[in-house]
């Protein structure tokens, strides 16, 4: 399947992800922002990016403030947030998100993030055990304010707070009684992703851990949904595609050009991933690939004109394309049934450390997809089989009444 995309215009922008700031509070063993230079956007910079944004033809913009950690630039949000509202006109429609690791949280930015309905991804691996990994201390401090925003608003917690959990291989033991810690804590969109970093300590046989941690989140998780109706995991949300009659597939959608990220300096990427003012891009492979991709400052005059030539920049850089061509150490992607549903980060190929081949996926992260994609196929068919069971079923009567209603209406038009 090969799909034809019109050059993108900054007018079809929908999503603008803007770096407050390249540096963070804490220093977690396994991110890829390796080296948070000393930057903050300058208001100029930020009213520009804004500016850019609000310009466009789609009728609902989303502005997703990042970092490093972007509240430690709290006032410089705010100040985006109130000239947003004050400049996007009646015809305009915005919703703002913050990525944040959640530990600089007071009761007076909570009530901000409630004030102005922001979807609001707190970075939270689970129990402390996993949460070591990102910081010490950080699991008390982050137990505590998922209380706060639940106490402050319930609404709000339950429909605008994501709980966002990155895998390391260090952290699968602790996977499930993570799962079941933030159901605990009444959490109902939980999303776990895999660290795209390079895990040298990574062994093909561990598959197998991920295997009974994915048993356990497949159990709790139908009896929860059978319980509430719900899906909180948000990896198991979502139908299966089907991988038959598939040609070629990309392996994400950066190439439509629809989310930026304006990184502190106002450079403008494709991606939040490609931004340079928090990582090293030491590797020479990815470094070369990822700085093709750059659209320029966006008050360059040639910004529109590389703005339009990025999915042809996309495409060249190798990495980002015929996903069906990509393998690992479990084999080719072209003949896996999960092909189709398949979301590994085309980024991680270049954080495999020696490798110079476009379509070498990063085995950890197949190992993941391939485990969760299977247990997500069966929550999927029970969920289904569970859905059709409920189903009201209608008498003979009620059904010998709707055919005659039918026939009724039927005979009604054509006297008409």
């Amino acid at each position: 399947m090969t799909t034809t995309v019109s050059p993108p215009r900054p007018e079809s922008i929908k999503r603008l992800v803007l770096v407050l700031t390249s540096q963070c509070n804490l220093r977690c063993g396994y991110c890829y922002q390796d080296d948070k230079k000393a930057g903050t956007m300058e208001w100029e910079t930020l009213r520009g990016a804004l500016d850019l944004a609000l310009a466009s033809e789609q009728k609902l913009i989303k502005f997703t403030f990042y970092g490093g950690e972007p509240l430690l630039e709290f006032p410089l949000m705010e100040r985006g947030v109130r000239y947003v509202e004050e400049m996007r006109g009646e015809e305009k429609q915005v919703r703002f998100g913050i990525i944040t690791n959640g530990t600089l949280l007071t009761e007076e930015s909570i009530d901000f993030l409630i004030q102005h309905d922001f979807k609001t991804q707190i970075s939270f691996d689970g129990v402390r055990e996993a949460q070591i990994h990102r910081g010490k201390g950080t699991y008390e401090k982050l137990d505590r304010v998922l209380d706060t925003i639940a106490a402050a608003s319930p609404s709000f917690f339950r429909k605008r707070v994501v709980v966002s959990s990155t895998l390391t291989p260090e952290t699968i033991p602790y996977l499930a009684d993570s799962i079941d810690y933030f159901l605990s804590k009444n959490v109902t969109s939980i999303s776990v992703s895999p660290s795209i970093s390079h895990h040298p300590n990574w062994k093909m046989e561990s598959i197998w851990d991920l295997d009974e941690q994915f048993g356990r989140i497949l159990e709790t998780s139908i009896t929860h949904h059978r319980r509430t109706g719900e899906t909180p995991f948000t990896p198991f949300r979502g139908g299966i595609n089907s991988s038959k009659g598939i040609d070629k597939i990309s392996m994400c959608g950066v190439m439509r050009g629809e989310t930026p990220t304006v990184d502190v300096d106002g450079q403008v990427h494709g991606c939040a991933l490609f931004a340079d003012s928090f990582q090293s891009l030491s590797r020479r492979f990815l470094r070369e690939k990822l700085e093709s991709l750059r659209m320029g400052d966006i008050q360059d005059e040639r910004f529109r004109e590389r703005y339009a030539a990025f999915p042809e920049a996309v495409e060249q850089a190798e990495i980002f394309h015929n996903k069906q061509d990509k393998y690992s150490s479990y084999g080719k992607c072209g003949e896996c049934e999960h092909l189709a549903s398949c979301s590994i980060c085309p980024v991680s190929i270049g954080n495999i450390p020696g490798n110079n081949d476009v379509h070498r996926v990063p085995d950890f992260a197949c190992a993941y997809h391939l485990v969760m994609l299977r247990f997500k196929g069966m929550y999927v068919e029970d969920t289904r089989v569970v859905r059709s069971r409920l189903q009201p079923k209608m008498s003979d009567s009620t059904i010998r009444l709707r055919n005659l209603a039918r026939r009724m209406r039927g005979a009604e038009e054509i006297r008409r």
